[in-house]
């Protein structure tokens, strides 16, 4: 089996506060660019945010103009509440110039480090409604100079389909990282300090070694499959994953993609379910029979095939039960 990328973490790959217009952001504030950086002189500036997961990794050149003054990192949730970090500044040598703030599970969490590298855990606290804006304050007679910033989708590099007590690690040369082992459900979810080339191994639970990884770029977010097939399974327009997509009706369209060179034969798709689903969920080639499963005899290099997938609720059921279609 072979790990293959699902998608990466890095989810802006531009500076939003350097490569927007000034109508894109909020709050009262003197700001001018400078070598495509953001200075932010005094006041608040503050960006649309609408994500309650992220990893948000900022550079900052804090400019003294004498030793009075504080600058924020901040995020605002719907209930009013506000999160991040604030630091007074008494002297240069007292700068941190990388902060990080992360949210994961109803949690914001902040981080800042002299290097990027080694960071220092200043506390977090949980939020209660959907976070909404993100942005800066400076006040006194400093100014604060955004160099890097940085969006992720999560704090976390994840990684799935390996039995549970099988362990991931994470290497940068000889050096191990990180590491994490497989849950029930399949999932290994890493904390990273920081992103670098490095090899992903993966050991069974005896600590035998059963795949290295080339060396790859590995970033906050990035997602991995072990899978035998280089092949998406699509809906309503998107690549599915391991995350929960609503099925919309009772019988729609999927689709089967090819993304590789190979030629698949005899792709035998099934669905499975927990116990405690009753639904009946069946899938057809054709839109006519429907069965437990479908036999594709062939799939080209970068083909693509229809199924038609029916989802009927059990009885007394108020709601579809959750599933999955899978290769065997």
């Amino acid at each position: 089996m072979a790990l293959r990328k699902l998608s990466s973490g890095l989810v802006e790959r531009e500076n939003f506060f350097t490569s927007s217009y000034a109508a894109d952001f909020l709050g009262n504030n003197k700001i001018h660019f400078q070598n495509n950086r953001l200075i932010l002189e005094e006041g608040v500036i503050e960006r649309k945010f609408q994500r309650n997961e992220f990893l948000i990794e900022i550079e900052e050149a804090y400019m003294p103009l004498n030793l009075r003054g504080r600058a924020s990192f901040f995020v605002r949730d719907s209930k009013g509440g506000k999160y991040g970090i604030t630091e007074e500044y008494s002297s240069p040598e007292d700068v941190h110039h990388y902060w990080r703030l992360t949210a994961y599970d109803g949690y914001v969490q902040a981080y800042k480090s002299l290097d990027g590298k080694i960071w220092e855990n200043i506390g977090g606290d949980n939020f209660e409604g959907e976070i909404l804006q993100q942005g800066f304050e400076v006040r006194g007679e400093n100014a604060f100079k955004l160099s890097s910033y940085k969006v992720y989708s999560s704090p976390y590099f994840k990684i799935y389909n390996y039995p549970e007590e099988y362990r991931a690690v994470l290497f940068e040369g000889e050096t191990q990282v990180s590491e994490s082992y497989f849950d029930e459900k399949g999932c290994a979810q890493i904390f990273m300090d920081y992103c670098f080339e490095g090899v992903i191994k993966i050991y069974d639970e005896e600590n035998e070694l059963i795949v290295e990884s080339d060396l790859i770029p590995l970033h906050y977010g990035d997602e991995y499959l072990c899978s035998d097939y280089d092949l998406d399974l699509i809906y309503k327009s998107k690549v599915l994953d391991y995350k929960t997509t609503k099925f919309f009706i009772n019988k729609d369209i999927m689709t089967l993609r090819n993304n590789g060179d190979e030629v698949y034969e005899n792709l035998i798709l099934v669905v499975n379910k927990p116990e405690s689903n009753s639904d009946n969920i069946s899938l057809s080639l054709d839109n006519a029979f429907f069965s437990d499963y479908i036999t594709i005899n062939a799939l080209g290099a970068n083909e693509s095939i229809d199924f038609w997938v029916l989802h009927e609720r059990g009885n007394g059921k108020a709601r579809y039960g959750e599933f999955t279609i899978e290769i065997v």
